[in-house]
């Protein structure tokens, strides 16, 4: 923000007042700490379930490259065995 004007800079320090502000009168009442709470909860099962994804589409193409890696070697014997059958 080294390079922002005093107008943005007032901006983004007037958001933050702002966060701060509306996060403190939402832990004094019991329905705002409830409403924070449940918004907490269902970030952090979104991000937990993106994270799950990710990890398992990598585990999927892991798989994938182990089973054409095993269905493949046997047929690449195969074929050597039958070019060493033919040159006898």
């Amino acid at each position: 923000m080294t390079y922002q004007n005093p107008g943005q800079k007032f901006f983004f320090a007037w958001l933050v007042f702002l966060l701060l502000l509306t996060a403190r009168v939402l832990l004094v009442t019991k329905p705002g700490a409830l409403l924070l709470s449940i918004a907490v909860l269902a970030f952090t099962v979104w991000t937990t379930f993106r994270l799950v994804g990710r990890v398992t589409g990598v585990m999927w193409t892991f798989a994938g490259v182990l089973a054409e890696r095993i269905v493949r070697k046997p047929q690449e014997k195969s074929a050597e065995n039958k070019g060493a059958l033919e040159r006898l």
